[in-house]
């Protein structure tokens, strides 16, 4: 997906239960016995939207927590406190919100607004959370999106804090559609490097971040674990095979010679969506890091 596209907060809600449906919750408890148990704990989210990293976590956590969420999206932030509130009341968690912070069960959740896009505004972040303690850092679905050096000062500082780190939904460039199609590979291809391409933070990692970030922070002494993650979208579901269709073929059509080779696939793509009779997954892996 475009990153306009990623970011914005109805494309967020619309994902979100995909994103809890595919991510390895192993991986989340696995990170929870591995903070301290006798006191509470503090998780900084780089790149939080709206808060599906804490909904998504703090019940595989378990004990108190409190959560610091940054993005450099004002509109994503502002919406952290009405989102959290909502979810807490459907599954019947007790909450509250007081100015920019809201407390459900024994978590608190505060939100930031910050830039996080080049590696200097990424380290000066951490170093101003860092004032304040990080037993861990957490991300979902940003990996992809920055730049190897990017990544290297991400490794760099959690091995110099000594703290684990758990980055979820980075796509990993697997793409099937049901029923199959030719032109599949091509436009899968052209999506592909699309993701790579420099969008203004040089050329990007894409589908091959989750893997490098795991063996920068294997050289860097810790112990990495990779779980497969993947969207499973069926063919009852097009509102979201609309977006899926839509973004791939937008990304593909820059990269492509014949734009209009990839439209065609498109078109045929959604009227075999209309029709009930195709469905996709779409590959991402869940990373947990510990020191």
């Amino acid at each position: 997906m475009s990153r306009d596209d990623t970011f914005a907060a109805d494309w967020l809600a619309m994902r979100e239960p995909f994103d809890h449906d595919a991510r390895a919750g192993g991986l989340a408890e696995a990170l929870g016995r591995a903070l301290p148990g006798e006191r509470r704990v503090r998780l900084l989210d780089l790149g939080g939207g709206t808060g599906s990293n804490f909904r998504f976590m703090a019940p595989r956590l378990m004990g108190t927590q409190d959560w610091v969420v940054l993005d450099h999206d004002p509109l994503l932030i502002e919406r952290i406190g009405a989102v959290t509130l909502a979810w807490a009341q459907e599954v019947g968690f007790p909450s509250s919100q007081h100015d920019e912070e809201v407390a459900v069960q024994g978590w608190r959740l505060t939100w930031r607004q910050r830039k996080l896009g080049t590696p200097a505004e990424l380290l000066a972040v951490l170093d101003e959370a860092a004032a304040d303690g990080v037993d861990a850092v957490v991300t979902s679905a940003l990996l992809d999106l920055v730049g190897e050096p990017w990544l290297r000062a991400l490794a760099d500082w959690c091995a110099g804090q000594r703290v684990p780190l758990l980055a979820a939904l980075t796509v990993d460039g697997r793409l099937s559609c049901d029923p199959m199609d030719p032109r599949d590979a091509s436009v899968f291809g052209w999506f592909q490097e699309h993701q790579r391409a420099d969008h203004g933070l040089g050329p990007q990692p894409g589908p091959d971040a989750a893997e490098r970030l795991a063996a920068a922070l294997e050289a860097r002494g810790y112990r990495v674990r990779l779980a497969r993650a993947d969207w499973r979208l069926p063919s009852d579901e097009p509102e979201m095979l609309a977006q899926m269709i839509d973004g791939v073929a937008a990304a593909a059509a820059e990269m492509s010679p014949t734009p209009a080779a990839v439209e065609a696939w498109r078109l045929a793509r959604r009227a075999e969506m209309d029709a009930g009779h195709l469905s996709m997954t779409v590959g991402h892996l869940d990373l947990l890091a510990l020191p």
